[in-house]
């Protein structure tokens, strides 16, 4: 069992390290509490779209906040120690804290009674399990590791996109239901607004002048850990005569298609951005479900290894009487149903209505409220 011994050490490492971090975090808790609000990711080298919204937000709520914003995505280890030290000082001088992605520094210190920290979680939704519902599966944590980084800990409120997803949230992130509030995110605002969908539409065919004579299918697939997606099998599928497709594809996978007949891929767009201009969403386990249901694109699912992914990682939903739109196990049927239009958008237009909160314009609203201090049964 090396792997489990591995893991026994690097847990016994861990509960080391977060002693250490402990002494230094309670010195900087000496600090006085700044007029200050800390957005934390370690997903983008960049402000994502959702934090741009918040921190637009705070600023309309409480002119007198300053909004920090850490994009810590570890890409170099040897940046960690003081991406760290970063992190903790906001964490110890602010007022609020809200994050999108789990970070160690929010879970494994003791903070200010006065801190409200607000887990805003990167998806809307989610199919496959993750977090602290994924552990000791082929794809999650193992338990050890998991306790001795006191994982998803210090969280005062959990945001879901809609009702569906309070108990898997509350599970995915140890907390009751009762503090995961079905509010939806900002993406929900952003997928309804027609100024930023005109403005990425403008720049997405001025980027790529060719789309738009075709159909255009998104094919958004879930990350497997150390197995390819099969990305070949559904361009091979669809082809270059019928449907343009654009690939996205998680950053670990690196592999480029942009050189095929008919095919996109482009990362200085997002998957968000590419839904203002798809015609057809093609996808597996992928949480752009829940994106694309917002914006009422027909859906078709690629799940050619459904039984396999359902026992090495786990999912939260009836996959097979939950997902809106075909379920295939091969890229010819996917093609076949996308030809026939078997795609139904008052399938989509049901699980919006269940998975996703209502689109009123307000979730950044009611997120930036609630960080400020705001009581659940206040934020309207």
């Amino acid at each position: 069992m090396p792997g489990a011994r591995l893991e026994s050490v690097v847990a016994f490492a861990a509960r080391g390290v977060v002693g250490v971090l402990a002494v230094v975090y309670a010195l900087l808790k000496l600090l006085p509490v700044r007029p200050k609000v800390v957005l934390m990711s370690r997903l983008y080298g960049r402000t994502s779209q959702d934090f741009e919204r918040v921190r637009d937000e705070i600023r309309r709520q409480d002119p007198s906040l300053r909004v920090v914003v850490l994009n810590h995505r570890n890409t170099n280890p040897l940046g960690v120690p003081v991406q760290m030290l970063q992190e903790m000082y906001h964490l110890a001088t602010s007022r609020a804290c809200i994050t999108d992605s789990y970070m160690a520094a929010l879970s494994v210190l003791r903070h200010r009674e006065s801190l409200v920290v607000v887990q805003m979680w990167h998806a809307l939704g989610a199919i496959k399990r993750f977090g602290l519902a994924a552990l000791d599966t082929d794809e999650g944590r193992s338990r050890e590791l998991a306790t001795a980084m006191r994982m998803h800990q210090g969280y005062d409120w959990v945001i879901a996109g809609g009702r569906r997803m309070v108990t898997p949230f509350a599970e995915a992130f140890g907390v009751p239901p009762a503090r995961v509030l079905p509010i939806g995110t900002p993406r929900v605002d952003i997928l309804h607004d027609p100024e930023a969908t005109k403005a990425k539409r403008r720049r997405i065919h001025e980027a790529h002048p060719q789309l738009g004579a075709k159909p255009l299918v998104l094919y958004a697939p879930t990350f497997r850990k150390g197995i390819p997606v099969r990305v070949d099998d559904i361009l091979d599928a669809l082809g270059p005569d019928d449907f343009d497709v654009v690939v996205t594809l998680h950053p670990l996978d690196r592999r480029d298609y942009s050189g095929r007949p008919g095919v996109v891929q482009d990362r200085a767009f997002s998957t968000l951005d590419w839904l203002a201009v798809a015609d057809h969403v093609v996808t597996d386990y992928s949480a752009i479900v829940f994106d694309a249901a917002v914006v009422g694109l027909p859906l078709y699912f690629y799940a050619y290894d459904l039984e396999e992914y359902r026992g090495r990682r786990g999912l939260f939903l009836d996959y097979e009487g939950d997902m809106p739109g075909p379920v295939a196990a091969t890229a010819k049927d996917v093609a076949a149903a996308i030809h026939d239009h078997e795609g139904s958008v008052a399938s989509v237009a049901r699980f919006r209505d269940e998975f996703v909160a209502p689109a009123d314009g307000g979730c950044t609203r009611r997120i930036v409220a609630l960080a400020l201090g705001a009581a659940p049964g206040d934020l309207g």
